[in-house]
């Protein structure tokens, strides 16, 4: 009896696939070889008469998990607050929640006319006490692009 590293195969006598290194059972005089999980092994030995203890349990080495590492995005607050000026708003407008992402575009993707865009455009305008010209409407069209005018804007106040 060996074992084999190889993880690739199924087990002679239960069928599953190998996930761990197994077992190679040799037949008295190799004439006959298979591969069995270890705890089939074991089972095979007691239903040959042959002793548990020539099937040896197979340790697989224990690796120190690896870390991940979780990148977690960098709080915005100016973000935050036009995405959640603009979930307000598409509650007004029957607009799924999860509808609204920071790259949806508010015509294209949730469906705003152009009147919400100067609602949007005020409601900047109010939350963060800056001025936006009506050419800005224009490039009001997801909250990625609303919070980088915002701080453009709030840089000139």
């Amino acid at each position: 009896m060996a074992v084999s590293n190889k993880t690739e195969g199924n087990c002679f006598l239960c069928g599953k696939p190998f996930f761990e290194p197994h077992v190679i059972w040799d037949n008295y005089n190799d004439s006959v070889r298979l591969c069995l999980h270890s705890k089939c092994a074991t089972k095979l030995a007691v239903r040959l008469g042959r002793e548990a203890i020539n099937c040896e349990k197979i340790e697989t080495p224990k690796e120190k998990p690896k870390e991940k590492k979780v990148v977690k995005p960098e709080k915005d607050p100016i973000k935050d607050i036009v995405r959640d000026l603009i979930k307000e708003m598409a509650d007004d407008y029957d607009i799924f929640e999860d509808e609204v992402t920071d790259t949806a575009h508010f015509m294209h993707d949730l469906g705003l006319d152009s009147m919400s865009y100067i609602e949007v455009l005020a409601m900047l305008e109010k939350k963060f006490k800056i001025t936006l010209p009506e050419s800005e409407l224009e490039n009001l069209n997801t909250i990625d692009e609303c919070t980088e005018i915002v701080r453009v804007y709030q840089k000139n106040c």
